[in-house]
């Protein structure tokens, strides 16, 4: 059976395709472009990718200035005709919203929300803009081969160095979350702040649950990930964090040789044309026992003392940290009528002194408060102008004066805050004006009927 996806021929009893995971006998895709969802809320306006937990749309948020964001549809395989089945599936995915919901990182697309329609269900994400590390590789493409090359070998391990952060942080999550699906498709450079993100967090899950008091075990579940990068403890349907630090390992083997490990799963025929120094990193992170691993920090740490030169070195802290300075500090978007969509524009401007990229996230944005870019990277000597602007529909209806507190985190040189205040008037002062003028005509009502019948009384 021929994968529409990526064209390779799969077994005919296969139901997904052993080389990119699509499902082979998936129904086609209910969204088109021009679609509205979730109560047109989201314009669908193409499709990105499709695999077997799913198809990932670009979409523009309406109500957000067409904003773009991607839309995931997430799969939960189970019987349709088991109403309690069906039931938990709704359940378990509300869940796993709500995990990946909570996640920060610069490394992590943001969850905006989540929503079920027509059955199915859907993650609104962070559209991180910029190319994955596939691109370079050797590849199918519409039923031809697409010659790749090898990347560089300080970018591969600056690359690993940033997803291990990524999933050292997962890892600390309670409970510890596991993507699941690592590989060089889901690993995107974003054009605004130049790492590493990793992206696709549909088959993401949390793998620990408690069978009994104080005796934490593993959740049986369905076999995640791809083919060739998978660990094999996924195929006994058992996840764990250092499950996805030998799919990273596969995905840097991948990178660093253009051998694509789908095309011979658990076999790195390759390797020996990788330096010895990570080679050896590279070959613990891809044993078959998950005890004899390292763990996504002790990874980072060995790829690093393979390749110095890919990380800055200890002693050189004070030339490589960014030196931010933020003006202004504090922004008055003014007093806005409740008549108004929008209040008054602002900006404000982040500048870089030091002598080194900043990488820039903006997080505790409310709902009401519209800001671009939200994410970006800020070359040495030179400033990103961030625009703003609220939305007056969105504001909350109790009182008339509203702030917000912006955070500017600054990898590897902390966090900063930027004072955000609006007013507003209208509606209460319009309520007095209303009453006023209600309260006049009655009283000169009053006044012209005593008026009238005053010369009638005796």
């Amino acid at each position: 059976m021929r994968c529409s996806s990526c064209g390779r021929e799969n077994n005919s009893s296969a139901r997904f395709c052993a080389f990119c995971g699509a499902g082979l006998d998936s129904e086609p895709s209910l969204l088109q472009p021009g679609q509205l969802v979730e109560q047109g809320t989201y314009r669908i306006i193409r499709l990105l990718g499709r695999g077997g937990m799913g198809a990932v749309y670009l979409a523009a948020n309406t109500k957000a200035f067409d904003r773009p964001c991607v839309v995931k549809e997430v799969i939960e395989y189970y019987d349709p005709t088991d109403q309690k089945a069906r039931q938990r599936a709704i359940e378990r995915f509300e869940l796993e919203a709500r995990m990946l919901a909570a996640l920060k990182h610069p490394g992590i697309p943001d969850i905006y929300a989540y929503f079920t329609e027509h059955g199915r269900n859907y993650l609104v994400m962070e559209y991180i803009e910029g190319p994955n590390l596939a691109q370079d590789l050797t590849r199918e493409k519409d039923g031809r081969t697409v010659a790749g090359h090898p990347q560089p070998l300080e970018d591969v391990i600056r690359y690993a160095v940033q997803i291990c952060e990524v999933l050292s942080y997962l890892e600390q999550q309670q409970p510890p979350v596991i993507h699941n699906d690592i590989k060089p498709a889901n690993i995107i450079l974003d054009k605004n702040s130049g790492r590493a993100v990793l992206v696709d967090f549909g088959t993401a899950k949390t793998r620990y649950v408690v069978q009994r008091p104080g005796q934490p075990g593993r959740q049986q579940s369905s076999v995640y990930g791809t083919v060739g990068y998978a660990a094999p403890e996924l195929y006994d349907g058992r996840a764990e964090p250092r499950s996805d630090v030998h799919a990273l390992a596969a995905t840097a083997y991948h990178l660093l040789t253009d051998d694509d490990p789908r095309d011979h799963p658990f076999q790195f025929p390759k390797m020996d044309t990788i330096p010895e120094a990570v080679r050896q990193v590279l070959g613990d992170a891809l044993q078959v026992e998950v005890a004899n691993r390292p763990s996504a920090a002790q990874l980072s740490e060995r790829l690093r003392g393979a390749v110095p030169s890919a990380s800055p070195s200890p002693g050189s802290a004070a030339l490589v940290s960014p030196t931010i300075h933020i003006t202004p500090a504090q922004i008055d978007l003014g007093t806005a009528s409740h008549r108004q969509l929008f209040t008054e524009q602002a900006a404000f401007e982040v500048r870089n002194s030091g002598q080194v990229p900043a990488h820039c996230q903006i997080e505790g944005n409310p709902p009401w408060l519209v800001l671009d870019p939200t994410r970006f990277a800020c070359p040495p000597r030179r400033a990103q102008v961030v625009e703003l602007v609220g939305r007056v529909d969105l504001l909350p209806t109790e009182g008339t004066r509203h702030a917000a507190t912006l955070q500017v985190r600054v990898e590897g040189a902390g966090e900063q805050q930027v004072q955000v205040r609006v007013r507003t008037r209208g509606s209460r002062v319009g309520s007095f004006v209303m009453i006023g003028l209600a309260t006049l005509i009655l009283l000169g009502a009053i006044i012209w009927f005593v008026v009238q019948i005053w010369p009638w009384i005796p």
